[in-house]
């Protein structure tokens, strides 16, 4: 595949994998959650693993600071409109606040998801690792 082409190819494939998956049954919202995984579950594999997680993290929590920043901003804005809730501009608005506010819970999901399949590899890691030492004691014992 050329250079020059890949991010068309891939943009095709992954538009292409999301229509499949959504006449598959599953919402978006499942979709993005598999792929947040999976994603993850690769950094845990890599020999970096602990850096790239921190480095996810960091860019995670540089994420929900924009959308704070966003959000504190937006709720200012609402501050100057009167009580006239049929006001376009004012649903426009809560509406921006409404979604601001799932990002942030959603990004802070993503965290605390990460942390607990950091912690649940580091289990299953030292799991082997006694498992492994265990067996290599039985081995001594028995020559």
């Amino acid at each position: 595949v050329p250079k020059k082409n890949i991010k068309e190819i891939s943009t095709a494939y992954e538009t292409a994998l999301e229509n499949y998956l959504e006449k598959a049954g599953l919402k978006k919202a499942e979709i993005e959650q598999s792929r947040f995984v999976a994603k993850i579950e690769g950094m845990l594999n890599d020999e970096n693993s602990d850096e790239r997680i921190k480095k996810e993290i960091r860019f995670l929590r540089d994420k929900i600071s924009q959308q704070e920043s966003e959000l504190r901003n937006l709720e200012r804005n609402l501050s100057f409109f009167s009580g006239n809730s049929s006001n376009p501009l004012l649903k426009e608005a809560e509406l921006k606040v409404s979604r601001c506010q799932e990002t942030i819970t959603k990004l802070n999901d993503q965290i605390i998801l990460i942390k607990k399949m950091k912690k649940e590899a580091e289990k299953v890691e030292a799991t082997a690792e006694t498992t492994e030492s265990n067996e290599e004691k039985e081995v001594e014992n028995e020559a």
